[in-house]
Order: structure tokens, then C-alpha cells, then sequence
């Protein structure tokens, strides 16, 4: 019977498995899945998950190009080359969707909460196992890491199937067992490289288990085999390394850039980068191997580039402790915080538009002080324990060693699933047999450490500025899917967080311009004029928006404007061109687009075919070239902040038609934090504006 094979099987583990835990078991199973097709049926209907944004694109175009060849690619890794080759097969197997990635996360996500069952059971007891199991399938943070393009999920998985692996190997008499472990914590290294520290406190175990007996052979050799299996998994990442960068680098090349991040004089340890155009994942590593060149005034490879970030960062901190002590405390107060602070995809804004996430589901701050008492309860057991001891360690010091963040922070979640179903087991126990005051010592530590959680680390302006980087990328987004109404709705989102940024009013603009509505696109972008004047994209676009409202005169000296900044872009020259057609200027228009075409020759057809394009539907709307509509640059008010109109309100109010999105459609674009965000929009690209309306009458 398939019951009794469960059994024999489960019973490698530990001994005495037997009906009721198949059935404990099943019933783990069962609701775990429910929970993730249930959050899944959300994924599903909301589009916010079909097209990946920041990191997960960059996952997500990297798999890819595995796909289309480039299997060994170009240049360092930058990030974890274990996950995307696990996206291209899902995409080889599934096609290219994101939601067929999701749905393997899914997986492990029961898969997780089954291993926790089972370690659960094997250490302690079935209502700690449960507990345990149950903290992991309602933990609100693993749902929505399940349903995002990040190796988190995958990261937790390895660190229980390490752990698992490593308590089944201790109990078989064959030291080549220990390979397993090994060669799973290799793919954990390749899945997060910071996670190959965790072979330390194992080797300290194998030793504490062998040293009571007086083997050291056993010690050694177990050790060895554990070490070697794991370098022999990594192996493949290295020899990579070697052929295509020329030196010895183990897996990626950031751990000393990640280093200076977190501790150098100008870092905070977990809040805005310190630069913020820079600080994407493609860009980041390397953006500073060319700065560690110019300030050695030497090239460098990769390699070196870290080494020398490692450095510069203990050379900073010694010559300013204090600074660092103090980020330290920080780091330490955030890693414990209630507040779940995501570098890739902002939670709360996510939350916004998944009502699913609102639910409460368990959070951070259940399960940290459970966790930490349940340690404490445990503490005499600690040999045999060591294994989470050492995980728990591992993550804090990587964490607090580089920066802190929700995504790192998640892999020490085992740990506290399992040792909060140690604590809530031993208070049930104690109250069932009135040990009343036997729970007044934890309950009082459980009270301090809630309110650790609950220290407000990060400013509110701070926080601003991360739910307003989430909706730019939801705006740019749907951008992508020329899903122009929501776009506007999400970058006015994140105006309501950071009001009066250049960069945001411009991206709205943009949006409000591809939906015709002129008006409010002309206020968002004189906005974004007042505030930045030498933009060039805030220039362009101004440019545009002035020709689709027939204010030429203005438009041109924009147009000239961006031009004087750079007078080698062809596609200036091509959008003045077509704003002089549009103002009735064809010579001057005729000229501009020859200086286009002699820049860029594959213009030239471009340039012939919109002229013919505008002078028809010139001639199709009988049009009348008026250019004592067109405005100057004296419309602002005295105060220099709004335009003020007359017979018109200080600000349009804004009327959205209901909008049906076409089919999904995949770009590249690159990972951004604004602002100002990187990705940018209607940049030189071929602007036509409609047949223009009737002449507008402003008052200035």
C-alpha cells in the first residue's frame, strides 16, 4: 500500500512514523495548497504580475538569452545564476510566462511547509511540527514572494532541504551521504552566494557529534566530503568565471561593492542607495569597477575591483567609527523590524493592489519573538540544534555586514517558523497545567521584543520615497502595454507621495499626452520645466505638448533648447523637423530634417515619409497655420511655482474612460529607483501628434 511505503520511507528519518503523521501530514499538504491556489487565483486576475518589473526583469531577460543561446553570456554575474537558469527551463518547458514561474514557486512553498512538518516532528514533536508548517503556509511575506520573479522562495527551500538533508546524513553509517548536503548547499550558494558561510557552523556540528566519540577520521573525512561537494556544485559558475573573465572568481563579483554599500561613510545600511542611477543590478558592479579604475588611476578586472572596494570600505570605517557603530545599530534595529523593507518590489504598494495581501495574515513580528524565546527555551539543546543556531547567525551577520533588506532577511525565516512552534507549544503546555509562573518571565521578554519590532527606523519621507518608486515602475509598466489610463493613474499614485518631483510630473505628463488629454498633460509638464529647466527630456516632451496644442513658437525654442545640450542627436534635430511642418515652417523644417538624415543616414527615409505624413493631414483638416496662439515663457505665476489660467482651474481635473488592455507584450527595460527612474519614455522617439484641435485661448 502507498500508506506503508510513506511510512518505511518516512521512517529514515526518525523511527515510530505511523498512521497519524501520513494523516498530519496530508492535512499539511492540503492546506498549504489551498493557500497558494487561493492567492494565486489573485495573481491571476490582477496584470500587475504578468510583465516583471526591476529585478525580476532583469531575471526574466537574462533567462531569456539563456534561451536564445547565450548560455555562458558576457561579462560578471551580477546576480544569481542558479535561478535564472531555473526560469529558462520553466520558459522551455511552459513557454515564456511569468505565471508558469509562479506557479513552480507555488510548489515549493508546499513543498517547504511539508520539510518543515518533517524537522518539526523529527526534533521535537507533531504539534510543533505542525505549528511550524502552519506559520509557513499562512506567513503573509511568502505569499508574495511566491508570486514575484526573486530567488527568495527558492533560497528558503534550499536552506530547509540543507538543514533536512544534513539531520538525515548524521543518522546513516555511510559518510558519502554528507555529498547530499554538500551539493545542496552549492545550489544554495549559486541561488545567493553570502549563503556559503552556512558550511561552517555544519562542519563545527559534524565535529561536536564525532568528538564525544573520539573519531576524528569520520570528522575530517565528512567534512571534506561536505566541503567538496558543495565547491564541486559551485564548480561549473567558477570555470565560467575563469573562461570568460580571465581570473578566479567563486560565483559573482559584488560581495566587497555590497560591502562598501552597507558600511562605507556616505552609507545609511538599508535606505536609498548612493546613487540611485547606479544602483541597478546590471549596472551596479560595473559603474564602481570604473570608479575603483579612476581612483587608482590603473585598469582593473573584477576581481581586483572587489578586493579593492573590501579596502576602501575598512579604511573609511576606521577613519569614522562612530558613523559606523551608529549605521551598525540601525541595521541591527531594521533586520528586527516590523517593516518589510524590499529593494526590488515595494510590498505596501503591491499591497495597494492585491487586496489579498491586506489580509492578516502572519507577519514579521509573530513570529520574531516567538522565535527568539522558543531559542532561548531550547538553549541546553544547542548541539544538537546547532544547525539553526548557526542559519540564524548567518543571515544576521551577512545582513548586517552588507545591507539589510527583506529579501536577505527572509532566508532566516526557517528558524523562526520552527522554534515560534517551540514557544507557542510550551505555552499551551504550561497553561494547560496552570505553570503560571513559569510564563511570566517569557511573556515579558515576548512584550520587549514585540516592541523592538515596532522601533520606526525608517522616516516618512523615506518611506515615500519607496511607495513612490513602486508606482513609477507600475506606471512604466503599463507604459510597456500601452496601457496609457493606468499608467497616468500610477504615476499620479506617486506624485501623491513625493508631489513636485520633475521626473514624476514628466512621466505623468507623458502619459496623459498619449491619451489626449492636452490639457493636463501641458500642467504636469510646466510643472516639471519649473522645477527643472535643463532637462532634456522634460524639454522634449514640453515640446510636444506645446505642438499638440498648437503653441509652435513656444514649442520650437523648446525644441531649440534640448538641442543646444546635444546637438549631435539626430532625433532632436527629426523632432524639430516635425513641430516647424506642423507650425508651417517647411524650409526651416526641410533643414532640420537634412541635419537629421546627415547625422543618421537610416533617418532619411523616416524624415521623407513624416512629411508626407503631416502636409496630408494638414491638407485633410483644412488646417490654418496660427502662430499668434503660441505662447513664451512668462505663463508662470509670480511665485514661480504652478501655471495659473484664467477660466480654467488651478489644476484639470482628470476623467479616465475604461480602458481594455491588449494582449501582453514583454520589453526590456532596465531596473530603476526614482527618483529621477532611469526608464525613460518618448526620449528621442517619433513624436506625430493628431490633427490639431480647434486653437485653445490662454491668457498669460
Amino acid at each position: 500500500m502507498l500508506e506503508n511505503r510513506m511510512i518505511q520511507f518516512l521512517s529514515r528519518m526518525k523511527p515510530q512514523v505511523g498512521r497519524r503523521d501520513i494523516w498530519l501530514l496530508g492535512a499539511v499538504v492540503f492546506v498549504s495548497l489551498a493557500v497558494q491556489l487561493f492567492f494565486f487565483r489573485q495573481v491571476f486576475s490582477n496584470d500587475l504580475f504578468f510583465q516583471p518589473i526591476g529585478t525580476s526583469d532583469h531575471y526574466h531577460q537574462w533567462a531569456k538569452s539563456i534561451l536564445g543561446g547565450e548560455i555562458l553570456g558576457t561579462g560578471v554575474y551580477t546576480d544569481s545564476p542558479f535561478y535564472s537558469f531555473l526560469i529558462a527551463l520553466v520558459y522551455r518547458l511552459a513557454g515564456i510566462q511569468p505565471l508558469a514561474v509562479i506557479v513552480v514557486q507555488m510548489v515549493m512553498g508546499v513543498f517547504s511547509s511539508v520539510v518543515l512538518f518533517l524537522l518539526g516532528k523529527h526534533l521535537f514533536n507533531r504539534p510543533v511540527a505542525l505549528i511550524a508548517a502552519g506559520l509557513n503556509a499562512f506567513y503573509g511575506m511568502g505569499l508574495f514572494y511566491a508570486g514575484t520573479l526573486l530567488a527568495v522562495s527558492l533560497i528558503h527551500l534550499f536552506m530547509l532541504l540543507v538543514l533536512a538533508s544534513a539531520y538525515w546524513a548524521l543518522r546513516q553509517t555511510s559518510p558519502w551521504v554528507w555529498c547530499l548536503p554538500g551539493a545542496l548547499l552549492g545550489m544554495a550558494v549559486l541561488t545567493r552566494p553570502a549563503s556559503i558561510w552556512m558550511v561552517f557552523p555544519l562542519v563545527v556540528w559534524i565535529g561536536l557529534h564525532h568528538a564525544a566519540q573520539s573519531q576524528w577520521r569520520k570528522q575530517v573525512f565528512k567534512s571534506v566530503l561536505l566541503l567538496g561537494s558543495m565547491l564541486v556544485m559551485i564548480s561549473p559558475a567558477t570555470i565560467r568565471n575563469y573562461s570568460i573573465l580571465n581570473e578566479l572568481m567563486l560565483t559573482t563579483g559584488q560581495g566587497g561593492v555590497n560591502f562598501y554599500l552597507g558600511n562605507a561613510r556616505q552609507a545609511t545600511g538599508f535606505h536609498k542607495p548612493l546613487d540611485p542611477m547606479k544602483f541597478s543590478a546590471k549596472k551596479k558592479i560595473p559603474y564602481f569597477k570604473e570608479r575603483a579604475e579612476q581612483m587608482t588611476n590603473r585598469p582593473m578586472t573584477y576581481g581586483e575591483s572587489n578586493r579593492f572596494w573590501f579596502w576602501q570600505t575598512w579604511r573609511e570605517i576606521m577613519s569614522d567609527k562612530d558613523h559606523w557603530k551608529k549605521i551598525i545599530v540601525d541595521k541591527l534595529l531594521m533586520f528586527f523590524n516590523h517593516y518589510e523593507y524590499t529593494t526590488s518590489l515595494n510590498y505596501y504598494s503591491v499591497r495597494e493592489r492585491v487586496g489579498v495581501l491586506r489580509w492578516p495574515w502572519v507577519s514579521f513580528a509573530v513570529v520574531f519573538p516567538l522565535g527568539v524565546i522558543g531559542m532561548l527555551w531550547m538553549r541546553r539543546r544547542w548541539k544538537q540544534l546547532l544547525p539553526w543556531y548557526g542559519l540564524f547567525f548567518v543571515v544576521l551577520l551577512t545582513n548586517v555586514g552588507t545591507v539589510v533588506s527583506s529579501e536577505n532577511r527572509f532566508a532566516i525565516m526557517p528558524v523562526f517558523f520552527l522554534f515560534s512552534g517551540v514557544a507557542l507549544n510550551s505555552f499551551f503546555v504550561r497553561l494547560r497545567q496552570q505553570q503560571w509562573q513559569t510564563i511570566i518571565l517569557p511573556v515579558t521578554v515576548w512584550l520587549l521584543l514585540l516592541g523592538i519590532t515596532q522601533i520606526g527606523i525608517l522616516e516618512k519621507d523615506e518611506q515615500n520615497y519607496h511607495r513612490a518608486t513602486a508606482h513609477s515602475d507600475f506606471g512604466n509598466q503599463f507604459m510597456n502595454q500601452e496601457n496609457y489610463m493606468e499608467a497616468a493613474k500610477e504615476f499620479k499614485k506617486a506624485l501623491d507621495y513625493l508631489p513636485g518631483n520633475a521626473q514624476l510630473l514628466r512621466l505623468h505628463a507623458g502619459a496623459l499626452l498619449e491619451i489626449g488629454l492636452y490639457a493636463q498633460a501641458l500642467y504636469s509638464v510646466e510643472a516639471a520645466y519649473r522645477k527643472q529647466r535643463d532637462d532634456e527630456e522634460i524639454l522634449t516632451l514640453y515640446a510636444n505638448v506645446l505642438t499638440a496644442t498648437k503653441h509652435y513658437a513656444l514649442a520650437l525654442k523648446k525644441r531649440v533648447a534640448a538641442i543646444s545640450y546635444d546637438d549631435k542627436n539626430p532625433w532632436l534635430y527629426y523632432n524639430l523637423g516635425m513641430t516647424c511642418y506642423w507650425a508651417g515652417q517647411d524650409d526651416r523644417g526641410d533643414r532640420a530634417m537634412a541635419q537629421a538624415a546627415a547625422l543618421d543616414p537610416a533617418l532619411a527615409e523616416n524624415c521623407r515619409d513624416i512629411r508626407d505624413t503631416i502636409f496630408q493631414k494638414r491638407e485633410a483638416a483644412l488646417f490654418v497655420v496660427d502662430v499668434s496662439q503660441a505662447g513664451d515663457d512668462t505663463h508662470f505665476n509670480s511665485k514661480g511655482r504652478l501655471p495659473v489660467y484664467r477660466n480654467r482651474p488651478s489644476q484639470p481635473p482628470m476623467h479616465y474612460r475604461p480602458y481594455q488592455p491588449p494582449p501582453v507584450q514583454y520589453y526590456h527595460y532596465q531596473h530603476h529607483q526614482p527618483p529621477p527612474p532611469p526608464v525613460q519614455y518618448h526620449h528621442y522617439q517619433h513624436y506625430q501628434p493628431p490633427p490639431p484641435p480647434p486653437p485653445v485661448q490662454y491668457r498669460h
